[in-house]
């Protein structure tokens, strides 16, 4: 796991300018949009349909489509002006540091394509893992989704409508595999309130310790903001993954609340 800091400033874009091309002529997209992300930080933009915000999206990333071109302004991501850039250097950020997830399923996914294919093209493309490697990752994930006996705030796995309300409201600050030396053995994500998320296969639960402490290690919690974010972090633990529980009562981490489900027909 990478070190996470809060605290320096990943993107920021000064005086964007971008323009269209149509009917003949170039016409202004985005006239001089300035802002700034730090490491953990989300930022929502929201207009009407045409206003540019999947442009301004794109451009983040150094990337117009075509018909499209920057005509002023500065991409500084991680201290690298993108816009003085060539597309083969911005390839080297492409679907490793960076990417672009479109707001629709349909779009992130062709069904015409393996999902392993395309789960996986990035990450073989940018070089980071081999082929096989990749596919073997992809493989575990797949795997540890299918065995998950408990989700957060549900003693049983929600459907898959609750599951996109839950993303929809949590966004994931970070999302990682747990691997013991080549094994995928779990997975956890980080959000954005400094809750932690955790899960490990069958008969590794007693890494857990071990995996707390290196998160604590390598990340920050993010600053906190009163009756909305906790200054530290926390550990989500369903109510019926006992087991969970009994470990992190012996290990002396202390419980704050239990969450109970309130129904109009039972107050």
């Amino acid at each position: 796991m990478k070190n996470k800091k809060t605290n320096t400033t990943l993107l920021q874009i000064k005086d964007l300018k971008i323009e269209g091309f149509s009917d003949e002529r170039w016409h202004k997209i985005i006239k001089g949009v300035n802002l700034e992300l730090k490491r953990g930080e989300v930022l929502g933009l929201i207009g009407e349909s045409g206003a540019g915000k999947s442009t301004l999206g794109l451009a983040a990333m150094g990337y117009t489509q075509p018909g499209c071109r920057i005509t002023g302004g500065q991409i500084n991501f991680d201290g690298v002006d993108l816009t003085k850039r060539t597309d083969s250097e911005k390839r080297k950020y492409w679907g490793n540091r960076m990417t672009y997830v479109a707001q629709s399923a349909a779009a992130s996914f062709n069904p015409a394509h393996r999902l392993i294919n395309q789960t996986t093209e990035s990450t073989i493309r940018a070089g980071l893992k081999k082929q096989n490697e990749a596919f073997d990752e992809a493989r575990a994930l797949y795997d540890a989704l299918k065995l998950r006996k408990h989700a957060i705030s549900h003693v049983n796995l929600p459907s898959f409508e609750d599951h996109k309300e839950f993303i929809k409201k949590h966004p994931y600050r970070s999302w990682n595999f747990v691997l013991a030396a080549t094994e995928c053995i779990g997975n956890f994500y980080l959000q954005n309130d400094n809750s932690i998320g955790v899960h490990l296969l069958p008969g590794y639960d007693h890494m857990l310790p071990v995996l707390l402490k290196q998160i604590l290690h390598d990340y920050d919690p993010l600053p906190e903001i009163k009756s909305k974010r906790s200054a530290g972090f926390v550990l989500h633990v369903p109510i019926g993954d006992h087991e969970r529980r009994a470990q992190m009562n012996a290990n002396g981490h202390m419980p704050l609340q239990i969450t109970y489900t309130l129904e109009k027909g039972q107050v």
